[in-house]
């Protein structure tokens, strides 16, 4: 579980066993109308698998994926694979543009328990140079 001080965030995810196509569990999170491109870098959490967990059928804990607000594009993501508290920062791409909110997603199509999972430490790395200049292509 979570740190006593930490306020993380718990998501239980039931996923209906058995069950051979995929499953998600989403996490909604809405901020202000932001140039995330212009201002920062890098999205960074903290995710930890609670050990009571089910891994899924390829033996990992699915696919932890950062996205938009509207589910496209992927900000980042990357396979689950252990309980303990693992630091994630996913690069914010430089046509990213302005955001209002995005969805944490655990997901695959293997999935064949429960999952219980803590978010922590939601961080923005604040870009301390312009981004680059993106060029149509010739």
């Amino acid at each position: 579980q979570g740190r006593q001080t930490s306020g993380s965030l718990r998501v239980a995810a039931n996923y209906f066993t058995p069950q051979a196509t995929w499953q998600q569990a989403v996490v909604s999170i809405s901020f202000p109308d932001t140039n995330v491109s212009a201002a920062f870098t890098h999205v960074n959490v903290d995710v930890r698998i609670d050990p009571s967990s089910t891994p899924s059928g390829n033996g990992d804990y699915g696919l932890f994926e950062f996205k938009t607000a509207s589910g496209t594009p992927t900000i980042g993501g990357v396979r689950l694979t252990g309980t303990e508290w693992t630091h994630l920062s996913f690069d914010v791409a430089p046509g990213l543009g302005s955001l209002n909110g995005f969805i944490i997603q655990l997901g695959d199509d293997d999935m064949v328990g429960p999952i219980t999972y803590n978010l922590d430490n939601l961080t923005w790395t604040v870009r301390t140079a312009p981004p680059p200049l993106l060029l149509p292509p010739p």
